[in-house]
């Protein structure tokens, strides 16, 4: 890839556009995320390995934004949210491979607790009812997407098996 066409695949305005386009919203909220989007692309295009990243570069950042219009399409929709206390909120943290995903696993079947399902993790929505959940388009893209990883990667299964129901106990941290 050339350096002018790896610009063009992390122009701000077109990743807002294609963010658009990819989730069906428009509203991306107010604006506080713009500063950290500008810093992450201006360090990209300094990079020396920018033709080499700008591809996996532009995907990522189109997920979050479409991530984040969905989540605003929901806090629009659902503005009582914001008036439910979180009085004690619990965070499982650890080491890889030392049994945090077992625990959340674990912790995910006790009533008590929310958690987010894989699928609504991916691009978060108001989740719908557990009966609902099959017939959800987003659920069928994320499951037809895990199916097509671990047939590319069956001995990952064995290490760390998921599915689009599933609280699979990690979430990629990201501030856009």
């Amino acid at each position: 890839m050339n350096r002018f066409d790896a610009l063009e695949l992390i122009n701000e305005d077109s990743l807002h556009d294609r963010a658009i386009a990819r989730s069906g919203h428009s509203d991306f909220g107010n604006g506080d995320y713009r500063e950290g989007l500008g810093v992450l692309l201006s360090s990209a295009r300094h990079s020396h390995r920018f033709e080499a990243i700008a591809e996996r570069l532009s995907s990522l950042v189109i997920d979050t934004l479409a991530s984040r219009l969905s989540s605003q399409a929901g806090w629009n929709a659902h503005p009582e949210v914001f008036g439910t206390p979180i009085t004690a909120p619990l965070i499982i943290t650890g080491l890889p491979r030392s049994g945090t995903t077992l625990l959340h696993f674990l912790m995910s079947l006790d009533p008590q607790f929310q958690w987010t399902p894989r699928w609504v993790g991916e691009a978060p929505l108001v989740c719908p009812p557990r009966e609902e959940w099959e017939s959800h388009p987003q659920f069928t893209a994320v499951s037809a997407r895990l199916q097509a990883f671990f047939e590319a990667n069956p001995s990952l299964r064995a290490a760390h098996d998921m599915g689009p129901g599933l609280d699979d106990g990690y979430t990629e941290g990201t501030a856009l």
